[in-house]
């Protein structure tokens, strides 16, 4: 008898940044991203701040992709973004064992997309920077930032990063907007709050 198919990530169950774990979520979605005091990180800029970036070296455990019984450490979020697109074991230990994080972004964009990636990806996302932020150090490195606006500042990507195709700020900034969401996540769930007051 054959063993079942593995799950692709269209299946998996992994929540938006909309349910009873997000108190008051914040309207991260805006049209630009140049905002006086906004936190600009990307893998190419050295800065406190560099750990946001999925290509740095963060690792941290999560629940396979594949079999969510079974957690594996993940090098960075890059990593275990492209883990995500595989849908065999051999593909994602492939990717997730990558020796960097530009292999494993060049190993996931050798496999074949599921049909709703495109749906689904800002999800798997999600579900990435949660787990990537359970680490300590990192959760608080996080919730520091206050309410702060956070942008991936990349060039070259005007979906996961806040820049357009003309160098403006009016990219998606896909990556700030699942740290944010997480950030409001992280400060609920810690029974903080760092909003500051406003202005009478």
């Amino acid at each position: 008898m054959s063993s079942p198919a593995p799950t692709p990530p269209s299946a998996l169950c992994v929540p938006s940044c909309t349910g009873p774990e997000s108190v008051d979520p914040r309207p991260w979605r805006r049209d630009r991203w140049d905002e006086p005091g906004t936190i600009y990180f990307w893998s190419g800029r050295r800065g406190p701040h560099r750990a946001f970036s999925n290509f740095a070296e963060t690792p941290f455990a999560m629940p396979s992709w594949l079999d969510p019984d079974v957690v594996v450490e993940m090098a960075t979020g890059e990593h275990a973004f492209q883990a995500a697109k595989s849908r065999s074991a051999a593909d994602h230990e492939r990717i997730r064992l990558a020796r960097g994080p530009l292999e494993a972004k060049r190993a996931g964009r050798r496999v074949a997309l599921p049909a709703d990636w495109n749906r689904q990806r800002t999800h798997v996302m999600l579900a990435v920077v949660r787990a990537k932020f359970t680490v300590p150090e990192l959760g608080e490195l996080l919730l520091s930032t206050g309410e702060r606006i956070l942008a991936e500042d990349s060039p070259y990507d005007p979906v996961w990063g806040c820049r357009d195709r003309a160098g403006g700020y009016t990219g998606q900034n896909l990556l700030g907007r699942a740290l944010m969401c997480v950030r409001d996540e992280l400060r609920y769930a810690a029974g903080r709050d760092d909003t500051p007051e406003p202005e009478r």
